[in-house]
């Protein structure tokens, strides 16, 4: 399948971006993070995603302009979204909570105790100066077709074009969604760091118990130029 272009996401685009924000949060499972850690119903949660998505706040994982869509016959069918980790000093992290307390009711942005310890527990800290790639989803009808590992080819390329100052390429998944650790893997990223959290309660808040951070760097990053 040569036939699919990849372009930048607009907004008449969003649909399908918070669907793959969504469904790339799942992993195949019923379990949406974000709806149980703040306590939220899905409806509402796609709304604060659209609201944030609108923003099109630069350089974190809901900037509708960092996604890359794939399009087949005027039809999207894939999306995937990067950023450089504090191009201008700030953290997609920092970022990304600024946006969340404006369109998500500040009680439910609060968690302590266990619960805090949970969600903790499967954070990474990501490396400044790095591409980031998040959030990446093919409908299901077009997937094993290389549509994924073009999207992320694409967005190695077009980052590494922007900056002389990238140190490496991440991806934050589950490793048990093994279509896009195997695509990470295909494309020459590596496991850099492993969690494993045994405790079943970290169900409640995501769609698996391990986490990884994959990397990639060196010649096979600056391959992608």
């Amino acid at each position: 399948m040569n036939d699919f272009i990849i372009r930048k996401a607009e907004e008449k685009d969003i649909d399908f971006i918070v669907h793959t924000i969504i469904e790339s949060d799942k992993s195949s499972t019923d379990t949406i993070s974000a709806v149980n850690i703040f306590s939220i119903p899905l409806d509402e949660y796609r709304e604060v995603l659209r609201k944030i998505l609108l923003e099109n706040i630069e350089d974190n994982e809901y900037w509708l302009s960092g996604y890359l869509v794939a399009e087949y016959e005027g039809k999207v069918v894939g999306a995937l979204s990067s950023w450089i980790e504090e191009r201008d000093g700030l953290s997609n992290a920092l970022i990304k909570s600024n946006l969340l307390m404006e369109f998500v009711d500040k009680e439910k942005l609060v968690k302590r105790g266990k619960e805090l310890e949970l969600i903790q527990s499967l954070t990474f800290e990501r490396t400044t100066k790095s591409i980031q790639l998040e959030y990446g989803f093919v409908s299901e009808e077009f997937r094993r077709r290389g549509i994924f590992t073009k999207l992320i080819q694409s967005h190695l390329k077009l980052r590494l074009n922007e900056s002389t100052e990238i140190v490496c390429a991440q991806s934050i998944i589950y490793p048990d969604n093994i279509k896009s650790f195997n695509a990470l893997l295909k494309v020459g990223f590596h496991i850099k760091v492993d969690k494993i959290y045994d405790d079943d309660a970290i169900l409640k808040y995501f769609a698996f118990k391990r986490k990884a951070m994959m990397e990639l760097n060196g010649e096979q990053l600056e391959s992608y130029k």
